[in-house]
């Protein structure tokens, strides 16, 4: 079977999961996209393309929006917690435990 690049030897690889307009993205491995002009696509390549994009789109982590895409605040996730801290000092001496 061919690679990819042989299919597509004009696309770019690129780290940016966000295409510019005019193109679209792969995934191809972590963090590493395909880009290809839309414009060098036939209609039966972009609606494969879409379809295993899955045009419905998880919500990304808001942590990874803030710190890979560089977009919105810093997520602050608060909740309230109660902690309690128990320590015991157990010794033994000539047979019996003290406590």
């Amino acid at each position: 079977m061919k690679n990819i690049r042989e299919w597509f030897p004009h696309a770019e690889v690129t780290d940016q999961a966000h295409p510019p307009a005019g193109y679209v993205a792969i995934p191809l491995q972590a963090h590493q996209w395909l880009l290809l002009k839309e414009e060098e696509l036939t209609e039966r390549e972009k609606q494969l393309i879409s379809w295993l994009g899955g045009e419905e789109e998880v919500a990304p982590n808001p942590w990874y929006q803030y710190l890979i895409d560089g977009k919105g605040e810093a997520p602050q996730v608060i909740k309230k917690c109660s902690l309690s801290i128990a320590t015991f000092r157990i010794r033994q001496r000539k047979g019996r435990l003290l406590g």
